[in-house]
């Protein structure tokens, strides 16, 4: 097998702001988050996510949210539970590109759409990675 020296490339992601158009809260779950009904319109604007794969096999999120540890923050959680149940030994630095404040009721980036972008960049990035390995 032939190993490239180049570097991998990146991959950059919208992860978009929405606005909720309706929210019930049905009920509360044991582990603290509620069940809801909701209807929401996504917007053509938001934050976004840029992918960077590398060996190491450690995911690190660059851009950190204020007041959420990395271990908890949704974006990087959604990332190591996809590449553990792949069985991916390959890593990425996600960098977050925050354009929208937290608070001004159109970012769910740690709710709701945050792994959306991870799931789609870490397929995009498992693709080039297949490809990667098989070279030769």
């Amino acid at each position: 097998m032939t190993v490239s020296t180049e570097p991998m490339p990146s991959l950059s992601l919208p992860s978009p702001a929405k606005i909720n158009l309706f929210l019930n809260i049905t009920g509360q779950r044991d582990n603290g988050y509620h069940d809801l009904q909701t209807i929401f319109q996504l917007l053509d604007f938001g934050d976004n996510l840029t992918f960077y794969p590398n060996e190491s096999g450690k995911i690190h999120l660059n851009g950190n949210i204020d007041g959420v540890d990395e271990k908890n923050n949704l974006i990087v959680r959604a990332a190591k539970l996809l590449q553990s149940s792949t069985g991916c030994s390959k890593g990425c630095t996600i960098e977050l590109d925050k354009k929208l404040p937290l608070g001004a009721g159109l970012s769910k980036l740690q709710n709701t759409l945050a792994p959306v972008p991870v799931i789609r960049g870490a397929a995009k990035v498992s693709a080039h990675f297949s490809a990667f390995s098989t070279a030769g």
